[in-house]
């Protein structure tokens, strides 16, 4: 009895917070309809700020994909050097050397890390807007005019794009997509009635002051500067904050089960210096009902064999839950490949997420592309 009203507990906050995003995403899709009827793309005065890190081997691609763009107003391109080694840094030269475009390549002069690449490049910039970038994207369809038209029909002063991962043909690959997939659809649903939690700076646009503004948030991470931002953006209402999943960029999923963990925990160990409470809380519910799923499995397989069937019940619930909010923002957003073999990737996620929380809570100094983060 007492497994069954813990277990019925845990569904039942969890249920709460599916109802919450199923909310938000029918928001989503009501306000990118609104725009998608609206107007052409006015202009307005953008810079793309592209901050990299040895990140040569993405700068090519990047700069194609910009060209191949539809938006004809006028924009500057900065990209920011954030201490790349020699033989990285004259790759870059020689790719914006070989592109049409016109780009700026400044060097950052503050200490290494990407929120003080970001810092410097920007205390630099004259433009009432940065579309921020990351080096291993590419703009998919017609971004620039998508962002351009959500900002101008909103007023907006930050505005959240979508993310799309490309896996490769490995299970792991696929995996990690169909995860990230989970968090687009959380993030961008909740932001759609003003309740951002999280931000991707591989494809986000705000004024530029407002960065500055809120440039200590979190400062003792050297990155995550993205979702520090927008949570902290959200304390202020009267900052108008959007959702654009008309824009999107895409790049490359984790090809490999150690890259996938490592990028997940350099991800989750920020949570715990979030702004926001609120971001907190959905955190925590979603990491407690997972937590206990695993838990309460490996209890019983030790303990009672015969209460496996009763937990088996609310791993099932939890995929039916899931499922109709993770198929409607794959329609939306037209990566519904992502969901073929939802039924295992559905089962492994709870062992996944609780292996990331475990990982998390042990205190371990980490790296990201030979740096400390934490």
């Amino acid at each position: 009895m007492g497994l069954s009203i813990l277990l019925l507990s845990a569904l039942v906050a969890y249920l709460f917070l599916a109802l919450i995003l199923a909310r938000g995403l029918s928001l989503l899709r009501r306000q990118s309809t609104d725009e998608k009827n609206g107007q052409s793309a006015e202009e307005i005065d953008f810079t793309l700020l592209i901050a990299h890190y040895n990140d040569s081997s993405f700068i090519p691609q990047l700069l194609r994909s910009i060209e191949a763009q539809d938006y004809r107003g006028k924009y500057s391109i900065c990209v920011v050097d954030d201490h790349s080694s020699p033989a990285h840094l004259k790759l870059v030269e020689e790719a914006l050397a070989l592109s049409p475009l016109s780009i700026q390549l400044r060097f950052n002069e503050l200490a290494a890390g990407k929120k003080n690449a970001l810092e410097y490049a920007l205390g630099k910039l004259n433009e009432a807007y940065v579309f921020q970038l990351d080096a291993d994207v590419c703009l998919e369809g017609n971004y620039l005019s998508e962002l351009v038209k959500s900002i101008k029909a909103n007023d907006a002063d930050l505005a959240l794009a979508l993310v799309k991962m490309r896996p490769s043909k490995k299970f792991v690959s696929h995996f990690a997509a169909f995860e990230f997939l989970s968090l687009q659809m959380s993030g961008l649903s909740l932001a759609s009635f003003g309740r951002p939690i999280m931000a991707n700076g591989a494809a986000m646009a705000y004024r530029s002051g407002i960065w500055l503004r809120y440039k200590n948030v979190g400062r003792s991470w050297s990155s995550g500067d993205d979702s520090f931002l927008v949570q902290a953006a959200a304390s202020d209402k009267s900052l108008r904050i959007v959702c654009a999943p008309a824009a999107a960029v895409v790049t490359d999923a984790p090809n490999s089960l150690a890259e996938f963990i490592k990028q997940r925990i350099r991800w989750g160990a920020k949570s715990a210096a979030y702004p926001s409470h609120f971001a907190k809380r959905v955190a925590l519910s979603v990491a407690f009902f997972n937590l206990i799923l695993v838990i309460t499995l490996f209890c019983s397989a030790v303990f009672n064999p015969a209460d496996i069937a009763l937990v088996a019940v609310f791993f099932v619930l939890k995929a039916i839950i899931d499922y109709p909010l993770l198929r409607a923002f794959a329609r939306f957003t037209k990566q519904e490949s992502l969901l073929k073999g939802y039924g295992l990737s559905a089962l492994l996620y709870p062992f996944y997420l609780s292996f990331s929380v475990i990982l998390i809570l042990i205190p371990k100094k980490r790296k990201w592309k030979g740096r400390q983060y934490s």
